[in-house]
């Protein structure tokens, strides 16, 4: 087997395609490595990790403000999304209906 683990494959069918699984590009791992232990990886994580938290805060607080009956319940992200959008739509309805009812006594 090569570096690539494909020697089962001729080198010109290998570089043909580029879009081949065998023109894959490894990463810098060595033997008995973890991506874990390059810094640059470990901050990536990190990163993708607060992001994540990030979000999922935020749908939290997005979640407290809907007039939900059970806010135990487990909503999935597009519930919680479809909800807050059929929310605004409510308000902007009452909205709309105040401002017709204001106009309505001023024509009065």
């Amino acid at each position: 087997m090569n570096f690539f683990g494909h020697s089962h494959i001729p080198s010109e069918e290998r570089n043909s395609d580029p879009f081949s699984p065998c023109c894959l590009i490894p990463l810098p791992v060595q033997d008995g490595d973890s991506l874990n232990d390059y810094p640059c990886f470990r901050r990536r994580n990190e990163r993708e990790r607060d992001r994540v938290r990030n979000v999922n805060e935020g749908y939290l607080k997005l979640k407290e403000h809907l007039p939900l009956e059970n806010k135990e319940r487990r909503l999935s992200k597009v519930e919680t999304l479809r909800l807050a959008i059929d929310y605004i739509k409510c308000l902007q309805q009452v909205l709309s209906d105040q401002r017709d009812k204001q106009e309505g006594f001023k024509d009065s």
